[in-house]
């Protein structure tokens, strides 16, 4: 993980985002579905400006993905099994092509497994 601005920063950053996309919503009385960007977008900014490059690409995968539902209202029948094996293999992408995914307490714990193997 590699900030790329402070956490008070990027909290004023993605808050100031909402208020003006509220802003945009109410002035243009267009709510639904754009509520789906005016909640994803800013929170899209805030994990990737603290440098959770996956977690951002994750929220704008599900709020663009709900937008994007919505906008052409789209089947659910047709929709819910591809976004059940969409999170399944983004699950597994994260679990296995991660090479930050293994915490030092899991490591310590693998290495204390293959000691008592061994003994």
């Amino acid at each position: 993980m590699h900030l790329r601005v402070s956490k008070r920063k990027a909290s004023a950053i993605s808050t100031s985002m909402l208020l003006v996309l509220l802003a945009v919503n109410s002035l243009t009385n267009n709510w639904w579905p754009f509520i789906y960007i005016t909640i994803g977008a800013p929170l899209f900014v805030r994990q990737y400006l603290l440098g959770r490059t996956y977690d951002s690409i994750m929220s704008l995968t599900i709020f663009g993905g709900l937008f994007l539902v919505s906008q052409f209202e789209i089947d659910w029948s047709v929709i819910l099994p591809v976004v059940f094996i969409v999170s399944a293999l983004m699950i597994l992408f994260r679990e296995f092509c991660n090479p930050f995914a293994a915490k030092e307490p899991e490591i310590e714990e693998d290495h204390n497994l293959e000691n008592m193997e061994d003994k």
